[in-house]
C-alpha cells in the first residue's frame, strides 16, 4: 500500500482543497459518516488522528455503544478460560503431538494478523457501504488511537468470528489436531496480540513501557508517520519478511 491510499493520514493535499466534512464529536458519528460521500470520507480519514483525548460516540443506543468499548484484558480472560475448559474436558484425547499443533496455530495467527491488517483493514474505501464498515473495523482506531476502551475487540464481537472459524475447522480436522491448533491461535490472538496492542499505546500507565518500547515505537510510526508499513503488532517477523518494516 502506498502513501496515497485513502486510509493513509499522510496523503498530501494543497491547503484549501480538502473536501471532507468534519464530524461533530458531540453526536453519534456513524450517522454522520453515512451522510458523507466516499470522497469526503476518504479525505477526512486522510487528515490523520484527532487530538489525543478525542472520543467518539458511535451509536444512539447505549447497548450498541457498550460492545464498542472493552477493558483491555477481557479477551485474554475470556479466551484463556474457554481454552482451559476445553482442555480439561478433552482429558487425554489430544495426544503427545499437541505441542506441535499449538505451535502451528500460534504461527498461523501471525499470518492472519498481518494479512488482515495490511490487506483488509487498510484496503481502500471505494464503495459507499464500506465507509461505516471500515470505520468500525479500523479507521476509528486510526482517528482516535489513544482511546483506551477501544484498543481491543470486545469478546461479544470477536467470539462469533472465532466460532465460525473453529466450526469450519471442526468439520475437517480430527479432534486431536483441532483443539491444540485452535488453542494456539486463539491464545496468541487474545493473550499476546490484544494485550501487546493495548500496552503499545498505554504501557506507560502500567509501568511496563520499557518492555514494550521497541514494539510501541514501531506501532506509533504506523499510526503517525508510515501507515502503509509496520502492520505486525505482536512480536513476529512478518514485517521484516514482507518488506514492510
Amino acid at each position: 500500500m502506498n502513501q496515497d491510499s485513502p486510509s493513509s493520514p499522510q496523503k498530501k493535499r494543497k491547503r484549501g482543497t480538502m473536501k471532507f466534512i468534519k464530524p461533530d464529536t458531540t453526536k453519534p458519528i456513524l450517522e454522520q459518516i453515512e451522510a458523507m460521500s466516499v470522497a469526503q470520507y476518504n479525505d477526512w480519514i486522510a487528515t490523520g488522528p484527532e487530538l489525543p483525548h478525542t472520543r467518539y460516540r458511535l451509536f444512539h443506543t447505549d447497548a450498541l455503544e457498550y460492545v464498542t468499548r472493552c477493558v483491555w484484558f477481557a479477551p485474554a480472560l475470556v479466551y484463556s478460560a474457554l481454552c482451559a475448559m476445553a482442555w480439561v474436558s478433552a482429558g487425554e484425547a489430544v495426544g503427545a503431538a499437541a505441542v506441535v499443533w499449538m505451535a502451528v496455530g500460534w504461527i498461523t495467527w501471525w499470518g492472519l494478523e498481518y494479512t488482515i491488517h495490511r490487506y483488509l483493514f487498510h484496503a481502500p474505501v471505494i464503495f459507499g457501504w464500506q465507509k461505516q464498515a471500515w470505520f468500525l473495523m479500523h479507521h476509528l482506531h486510526h482517528k482516535t488511537p489513544s482511546d483506551a476502551d477501544r484498543l481491543v475487540f470486545h469478546p461479544a464481537v470477536s467470539f462469533p468470528v472465532v466460532t465460525v472459524v473453529a466450526g469450519a475447522l471442526w468439520c475437517v480436522l480430527p479432534f486431536r489436531v483441532w483443539l491444540p491448533l485452535i488453542s494456539g491461535g486463539v491464545i496468541n490472538y487474545a493473550c499476546v496480540y490484544e494485550c501487546t496492542h493495548y500496552l503499545c499505546h498505554h504501557g506507560k500507565d502500567y509501568g511496563v513501557y520499557p518492555w514494550f518500547r521497541m514494539l510501541s515505537e514501531k506501532h506509533m510510526k504506523h499510526h503517525y508517520s508510515t501507515p502503509e508499513r509496520k502492520f505486525s503488532i505482536s512480536p513476529n517477523p512478518l514485517d521484516t519478511l514482507c518488506g514492510t518494516l
